[in-house]
């Protein structure tokens, strides 16, 4: 009696999702389907160190999987030059597209080839993900237009031809292009890296803390361990040494040996001794087990 009346709890909660079969039935087949999907690129990366720079690069450039891409997809049409200056299209499109209209190289025709390479791409990179998760990574006010030349089969009737066309020339003739192959640059990077995984130090030294700002705009961000952004500067704000104002580490001490080592300090019996030439590294790379 007390399993039927666990069972009847689970399927009440459940009834308020689902509250009929088919709505069963269909979620069902979605996720069995999902299954059989290949799995979403991850990338992990860790002692970031405030190299905002050089992050920054990393972000948009999708740790190398956007021109293993356009390699794959472009090798007999593009030259290695033409694949080149495509990559840092997608890689940076602000400052791409304001330098070639400083050259005047901007055209209607332009416009055309590369939103159309762009959409190719786009199309290849999204048969990883169900279409209710493509939705969500479109970005927001161009998803109806971009889902529109995603799903238009021009080669395969006229009229969808026309319709193409039509979409494609009157986002042109707006003056719309720049924004949309923004627009499309944005959506490409979403669908090369699912998952980013932030392992160890973002910000304990360096220039540019924005390092941990960037992050947060990353799309399905995951943050490891301990940023580690507030040493600098906090030496004299208790009267004491700077690990004070540190959080404890996840085995109960503070991290004495590192901020020690900062503050000029030595390691001392209070603290752990130091294991290696660099003991600021000795926990970057076990942030992922501990928590």
């Amino acid at each position: 009696m007390d399993k039927n009346k666990q069972k009847y709890k689970y399927l009440y909660l459940l009834s308020e999702k689902y509250p009929n079969r088919q709505s069963v039935v269909t979620e069902l087949i979605r996720l069995k389907a999902i299954l059989n999907l290949a799995r979403p690129t991850e990338h992990f990366m860790s002692d970031l160190h405030g190299e905002y720079e050089s992050f920054f690069h990393i972000l948009n450039n999708c740790y190398g999987v956007i021109k293993e891409k356009v390699d794959y997809l472009f090798s007999e049409e593009m030259s290695t030059s033409q694949k080149a200056e495509f990559c840092t299209l997608i890689y940076y499109p602000k400052e791409k597209i304001l330098n070639l209209k400083k050259q005047k190289l901007i055209t209607t025709q332009w416009y055309s080839q590369n939103l159309i390479y762009l959409l190719r791409l786009s199309r290849l990179m999204s048969y990883k993900y169900p279409q209710s998760e493509l939705k969500n990574l479109l970005p927001k006010g161009y998803e109806t237009i971009i889902l529109e030349l995603l799903t238009a089969r021009p080669n395969d009737d006229t009229f969808q031809e026309v319709y193409f066309n039509t979409i494609l020339n009157t986002l042109i003739n707006i003056n719309s292009g720049t924004d949309f192959i923004i627009a499309f640059t944005k959506f490409i990077k979403k669908l090369a890296v699912a998952h980013l995984h932030i392992v160890g130090d973002i910000y304990d030294r360096g220039q540019r803390p924005e390092c941990r700002d960037r992050h947060r705009t990353a799309a399905g961000r995951r943050l490891h361990g301990r940023p580690r952004k507030r040493w600098r500067g906090m030496r004299g704000s208790a009267g004491k040494g700077c690990e004070r104002n540190l959080p404890a580490d996840p085995y109960g001490y503070p991290d004495a040996g590192d901020e020690r080592l900062r503050c000029g300090k030595k390691d001392t019996a209070d603290g752990r001794p130091s294991k290696g030439r660099h003991p600021h590294h000795r926990y970057d790379c076990k942030c992922l087990l501990r928590r």
